[in-house]
């Protein structure tokens, strides 16, 4: 049986730079600060809002940052994308990137027939 998912992940934001480029270097200070503070785990991509802002290519890197500087703390990656291929890719991404990877749904995913399909078509690295 999968593990709840217990305590405070934090949905946090996306630092833009003068160009409206995501700023790393502060996107980075930000993880990090959040870490020290003693949260549970990270949401990139998450319910901010500003995420259906950045391209499919910049919510990519979010989720490559936040992996890195995570330091061993759970991260609930979001992976909501217009259409079911960018799902799976957007999934199977999260999967390769993030350390220790699990895949968690809605409860009543496995319910469904698009559900089944996405579940049974995520990769995670063995």
């Amino acid at each position: 049986m999968t593990q709840p998912i217990t305590g405070i992940f934090v949905p946090h934001i996306v630092p833009y730079d003068a160009s409206g480029k995501i700023n790393e270097g502060e996107l980075r200070n930000i993880i990090n600060w959040l870490g020290e503070k003693g949260i549970t785990g990270f949401y990139p991509n998450g319910s901010m809002g500003e995420f259906i802002r950045l391209s499919y290519e910049e919510r990519k890197r979010v989720v490559k940052i936040v992996s890195e500087e995570a330091n061993g703390k759970p991260i609930l990656a979001g992976a909501a994308e217009p259409n079911v291929d960018l799902v799976l890719e957007m999934c199977n991404h999260c999967a390769s990137t993030i350390k220790g990877s699990t895949i968690k749904g809605h409860p009543n995913t496995e319910r469904t027939k698009l559900g089944k399909h996405l579940l049974s078509n995520i990769k995670i690295p063995g």
